[in-house]
């Protein structure tokens, strides 16, 4: 024997509505219910073409953008990156991979005189030091970073890169690139999640 307990609003005990139905399986959430530390909503960008650069200022990887409008000045933003990244073949070299909102720099460290806040550097090293390992290979960085915009404005998320050098910066691809099996392309994804305060 199955009981059933039927009902079509649930209240708190000041007769505020905490869920409610309608009788033909919609439910409705009332203002009552608790949303505090609830996704809000969730945005992604994967991207999986390929990007290069050889610039040495900070450059807009194009296309590894992300945009969301909180729903609350108290909301924050979680947000969840992976970068596939490789570099061409001039040793003692480097590059820098940086997360922005906007215009400002998030999720890297204190700035300091000439060295910039970044989400990491990599250094093409000599021959004896494995000297083509992003040449013939990708690396990733991955990183989750919690935001707090306060507005309710939309919110842009972006990677930019630079090299020193004569080096060259490449997302979802090797240096090399060869066409063959053995050279795959690869995607680089930014997922945004907002918290509900």
């Amino acid at each position: 024997m199955t009981s059933k307990l039927k009902v079509n609003v649930i209240a708190d005990s000041g007769d505020n509505t905490i869920i409610s139905s309608n009788g033909s399986g919609t439910v409705t959430l009332g203002a009552a219910f608790p949303s505090t530390g609830k996704i809000g909503q969730v945005i992604q960008t994967n991207k999986v073409d390929t990007f290069s650069s050889s610039a040495t200022s900070f450059t807009d990887v194009t296309g590894l953008t992300a945009s969301i409008t909180p729903t609350a000045t108290s909301s924050k933003i979680i947000v969840n990156l992976r970068i596939s990244y490789s570099m061409g073949s001039a040793h003692n070299t480097g590059m820098i991979l940086r997360l922005l909102r906007g215009s400002t720099v998030i999720s890297g460290g204190t700035a300091s005189s000439n060295r910039p806040s970044a989400l990491m550097r990599y250094n093409m090293a000599t021959a004896g030091d494995g000297y083509y390992s992003l040449v013939y290979s990708t690396g990733d960085v991955s990183t989750n970073f919690l935001d707090s915009p306060n507005s309710t404005d939309a919110q842009v998320y972006k990677i930019q890169g630079k090299v020193d050098g004569s080096n060259s910066l490449h997302i979802n691809r090797t240096g090399y690139d060869t066409d063959s099996a053995n050279y795959p392309r690869t995607n680089s994804t930014i997922t945004l999640m907002e918290i509900l305060a």
